[in-house]
């Protein structure tokens, strides 16, 4: 973050960005809009980091586990992590962050049939309206994965914008599936540097590798449907 303000850089919520493109406002120069999937209980900490600089982001909510433990993905030795509640959600709203969805129960959309995308989409979007009391216009695929498909169905929804993270990167931007840079843990400062500087200045570089840093998401899925079916198996047994 710090190295972000000292080059000069702010941030937009994605609601802003789609209205810089709709209201036929020229985007400002240095914009950034810094997302984080997942919605867990360290956004408390992020926002804090953040604000320092005048920052916000966008979080992204699974409807059906704010508060709760990350049951839904596969982990190592069992380590499970915190979502934030709706008080925290609540609290960065009014901090002038944006929350969006991040479906219903977090589902690898592409594999389940198109009614039951649907209803988890919509779901997702009328449970956190209810509970936050904001209109919920933005959505992040799990596992940054879908197709055309799902696309219109999320606009279908009332998603106004969407995001993805390891898909091909579209000319024109589809506002449905906005490609993404992630950052992460081994990314020293050199490395963030570098993804922001090249994806700035138009470089489709890290894209690239983004698809193939992606594909380690795929074991989460894996592990999830084995541990699904073996439960299944135990429980008719």
């Amino acid at each position: 973050m710090n190295w972000l303000y000292r080059n000069g850089f702010s941030t937009s919520t994605l609601q802003e960005y789609w209205q810089y493109l709709y209201g036929a406002i020229k985007i400002p120069a240095n914009k950034v809009v810094i997302t984080f999937d997942d919605a867990y209980v360290c956004l408390e900490d992020a926002a804090e980091i953040m604000a320092e600089f005048g920052f916000r982001g966008c979080c992204f909510a699974i409807s059906d586990f704010v508060g709760k433990s990350n049951s839904w993905d596969y982990q190592f030795l069992n380590r499970k992590l915190q979502h934030a509640d709706y008080r925290l959600l609540r609290q960065l709203v009014s901090e002038g962050w944006e929350v969006g969805s991040h479906t219903k129960c977090h589902a690898f959309l592409p594999t389940i049939p198109h009614p039951t995308v649907f209803e988890n989409l919509q779901q997702s979007k009328v449970d956190l309206e209810n509970n936050l009391g904001v209109p919920v216009s933005s959505l992040s695929y799990p596992y940054g994965k879908c197709n055309k498909t799902i696309c219109e169905m999320a606009k279908k929804c009332g998603f106004k914008i969407a995001v993805s993270l390891g898909m091909p990167r579209q000319q024109p931007h589809d506002l449905m599936n906005l490609p993404r840079i992630g950052i992460y843990l081994f990314d020293n400062i050199f490395l963030f540097a570098r993804k922001i500087e090249q994806t700035c200045a138009g470089s489709d570089f890290y894209f690239q590798i983004q698809q193939i840093i992606s594909k380690f998401s795929y074991g989460s899925i894996v592990f999830n449907h084995v541990k699904t079916c073996w439960v299944n198996a135990a429980t008719e047994n």
